[in-house]
């Protein structure tokens, strides 16, 4: 089973960021795929920064802008909600 680890970057270094992912891709043998979620400009910065880095880890490295997390939670939604109508999925019980 393969796994993806995410890291959430709203402030702060983002050299700690990396190098927190650099540990899970190291440590963790299922981790194919390391995400940074940010803003495109934050973004820019890690490309930047991560280019000098080893190819290896440069390849496990993903980019998810925050604008397409909320889109895909979204579209997620909708999703769950057709796939309950036509009785793909158990109903939620709200509470």
């Amino acid at each position: 089973m393969s796994a993806r680890a995410f890291e959430v970057h709203r402030s702060g270094s983002r050299d700690s960021a990396i190098l927190n992912l650099q540990r899970i891709a190291k440590a963790d043998p299922t981790i194919q795929k390391v995400i940074i979620v940010s803003t495109d400009n934050e973004l820019d910065r890690f490309r930047e920064e991560i280019t000098s880095l080893p190819e290896d880890f440069r390849n496990v490295v993903g980019y998810f802008r925050v604008k397409d997390l909320q889109k895909a939670l979204e579209h997620q939604d909708a999703l769950e909600q057709i796939l309950t109508v036509i009785g793909l999925l158990p109903h939620r019980i709200s509470i």
